[in-house]
């Protein structure tokens, strides 16, 4: 596709044509007024306005997303207590029957720490130092953690 190469800035041969029937009235119609000249002033004031309303819608989004945190947990609520409920159901006790017998526990053996049959060249002894995204994650996780709700 060969483009008409005009000058800086002009539009390119096919787009100058004017539309047929309309010559002159189209082209005054396509010219705006001049904008009305504002004052510094009047420039400050809605600048002021604007920032207002920047804070105060801020502000509210801050609440909301207070109220949706709040919800998420209620509604997290809910399904636990909906699953309680289904579980219940499954063995019988909603019906009002009586509780479905457990099969009895295991006793496990006594508790042993896994990492006492490591021996100590085999082990990890110093961890890497954390890397700088792992860095920032900490500092953005602290910063959520300390902020109050």
């Amino acid at each position: 596709m060969a483009r008409a190469t005009t000058k800086r800035g002009a539009r390119p041969a096919a787009a100058k044509a004017p539309a047929r029937g309309r010559g002159r009235v189209a082209a005054s119609a396509s010219r705006a007024a001049p904008a009305p000249k504002v004052s510094k002033d009047d420039l400050r004031a809605q600048i002021e306005k604007l920032e207002r309303t920047v804070a105060s819608l801020r502000a509210k989004n801050r609440e909301l997303k207070r109220a949706s945190g709040a919800d998420a947990g209620r509604a997290e609520e809910l399904e636990r207590t909906v699953a309680k409920l289904e579980r219940k159901l499954g063995t019988g006790e909603a019906e009002g029957g009586a509780p479905a017998r457990k099969a009895p526990r295991r006793r496990r053996k006594a508790e042993r720490d896994p990492g006492d049959a490591v021996p100590p060249g085999v082990a990890v002894e110093d961890p890497e130092p954390p890397s700088e995204e792992d860095r920032q994650v900490l500092d953005n996780m602290n910063e959520r953690l300390s902020e109050p709700e």
